[in-house]
Parts: structure tokens; C-alpha cells; sequence
């Protein structure tokens, strides 16, 4: 009967300690607004649609942001490994589902003296039949050095439904889980995002809303009770 009691007394005890555990974090979600992602609350986060118009305005040296192609520079750099002077990328133009013909339109499309690139986004849609050979074809008529940049979640190859003919030198693979975050990360850590408010909330957001679609938001409550269970 003394050692029910006590048993009992433990798991109270560990209840009452998870509970605590749980309480506290909601307390500071509350103090500091980190659980309020507009992503997350308008459910764009996993729409392709929505996050092509997100990817487009911040690489756009015209965009809202007024920082140039200071960000598209980023990215042409460190997730596609391109490089081009300042005032090359500062007269960029960046589109948003270029049409190829009346049924196809490129996710997005770079242009920059003289090249062409075509960048396909996947994060829960299906390739379509020959859908990279066809951008990639497309694209080669207009710059004979192009290549597909296919972004995915973690850095997938297309389906050889969609790449057809197409050899692994055509295709650029990147991720959202990798390319896209540390783009983000070294375009937050700007000083002239840091010093704009509303550019640095959305980049800040952003990144949390990729962390969480590939799984990498760190879950410190349960972190911390799985911690408590072990001992």
C-alpha cells in the first residue's frame, strides 16, 4: 500500500512538472508574440503559388523592400553559384510564372544580361509530364547556356516524367531545407535589413515558416520533457 502511495506521488509529481514545462513556454509564446507567423495563419506556407510571389518580390531588385539586388546577389551566388557585377544584377528582371505557351508558365525566371534562368518550385505538387525538358527547351532558345534550377523541399531530383532527355548537367537542384534557409539567414543578418523593421519580421517568419515544412523548428517543450523522462 506505502509503495502504491509513493508511485502515485511520482507520477503526480511528473505531471505536475510536465504541466509547468508546458505553462512556461506558453507564457513566453505570449510575452513574445513567437507563435504569431503570418505565414503559418494565412496556411500559405505549403502553397507554391503564394510562396513563388514571396521568393519573386525579394529577389526583384525593383521590389517593395528598396534594397536593390542586393538579396538577389545573395542568391545567385551562394544557392546557384553565379556571379555578376552590381550593376548587372541591379537591372535584373525577375518573373513571375513566365508563360512558355497557352497550357505552361515557369514558376519563376531570372533574366540577367543576356542569360536566362528558369527556376522550377516544388513543395507538395507533381511534376507534370516533360515539364523540366519543356522549360529547360524553352529556355535554351533563349540562352544556350541555360539550366533548370530545380527547389524542392530537401534538394529532390525531378521525376523522369518531367526531365525526359534531360542529363543531370542540365538541372541545378536546390532545397528549401538547405539553399533557401541560409539564403534567408545571410540576407536577415544584412544591417540594412536589420535596421527595417517590417523587411526583417518578414524574413524572420519566413525562415521559421521553411523550418517548420522541413521538419527543423526545434520543439524545446518536448525537448525538455523528454529530458525530464530520462532522468
Amino acid at each position: 500500500m506505502v509503495m502504491n502511495e509513493i508511485g502515485a506521488l511520482k507520477i503526480q509529481t511528473l505531471l505536475d512538472t510536465t504541466g509547468s514545462i508546458i505553462e512556461k513556454y506558453m507564457a513566453i509564446s505570449r510575452e513574445t508574440g513567437s507563435d504569431f507567423n503570418i505565414f503559418e495563419i494565412a496556411d500559405i506556407s505549403t502553397k507554391e503559388v503564394v510562396i513563388c510571389r514571396v521568393l519573386c518580390e525579394i529577389l526583384s531588385p525593383a521590389g517593395s523592400h528598396g534594397q536593390k539586388g542586393i538579396y538577389l546577389e545573395i542568391f545567385l551566388r551562394d544557392c546557384l553559384g553565379m556571379d555578376f557585377s552590381k550593376s548587372e544584377i541591379d537591372s535584373a528582371i525577375i518573373h513571375r510564372e513566365y508563360v512558355i505557351d497557352e497550357g505552361r508558365r515557369i514558376d519563376l525566371a531570372i533574366e540577367i544580361e543576356g542569360r536566362f534562368i528558369p527556376i522550377e518550385i516544388k513543395i507538395y505538387a507533381q511534376d507534370q509530364e516533360t515539364q523540366c525538358y519543356a522549360y529547360l527547351k524553352f529556355a535554351k532558345a533563349k540562352d544556350e547556356t541555360a539550366k533548370i534550377v530545380y527547389l524542392t523541399l530537401y534538394g529532390d531530383d525531378p521525376s523522369e516524367y518531367s526531365k525526359a532527355l534531360l542529363e543531370e548537367k542540365d538541372i541545378i537542384k536546390i532545397s528549401f531545407a538547405n539553399h533557401i534557409l541560409c539564403w534567408i539567414e545571410k540576407c536577415l543578418a544584412l544591417q540594412d535589413t536589420i535596421r527595417k523593421a517590417p523587411i526583417r519580421e518578414i524574413f524572420i517568419q519566413f525562415a521559421a515558416a521553411i523550418k517548420r515544412i522541413t521538419n527543423q523548428l526545434e520543439d524545446k517543450p518536448k525537448m525538455e520533457i523528454v529530458e525530464l523522462l530520462s532522468q
